[in-house]
């Protein structure tokens, strides 16, 4: 939880979004644990459960992501590497060639 005063005055306002907080450090910190391909996709699939038990429906869309893309998510337990350099280089190319094109 953070200890900030800032966020402790806002999370007394609202109960909801500190929970939906905790929930996502709590899924930040299975992707900082070491955890084979089994491991992660049970601590995965526990998280699921518990965000579906808070009832914060703002999570159904990023939930049924990590439902469909279980299996590709849990690799990163199997090297610990992820493919965003490459996305975020992609991403840099398609910004650049998109503000070229506007000016033509």
């Amino acid at each position: 939880m953070i200890t900030g005063s800032f966020e402790s005055r806002l999370f007394t306002y609202s109960p909801r979004l500190e929970q939906a907080y905790t929930l996502r450090e709590e899924l930040t910190e299975i992707f900082e644990r070491h955890y084979t391909k089994a491991g992660a996709k049970c601590a995965i699939r526990a998280w699921c459960k518990r965000v579906r038990q808070s009832g914060i429906k703002e999570f159904d869309s990023f939930l049924k992501t990590v439902e469909t893309w279980q299996f590709k998510i849990t690799n990163y337990f199997l090297e610990g590497l992820t493919s965003g350099f490459v996305e975020g280089f992609n991403n840099r190319v398609k910004v650049r060639a998109s503000a070229l094109l506007w000016h033509f």
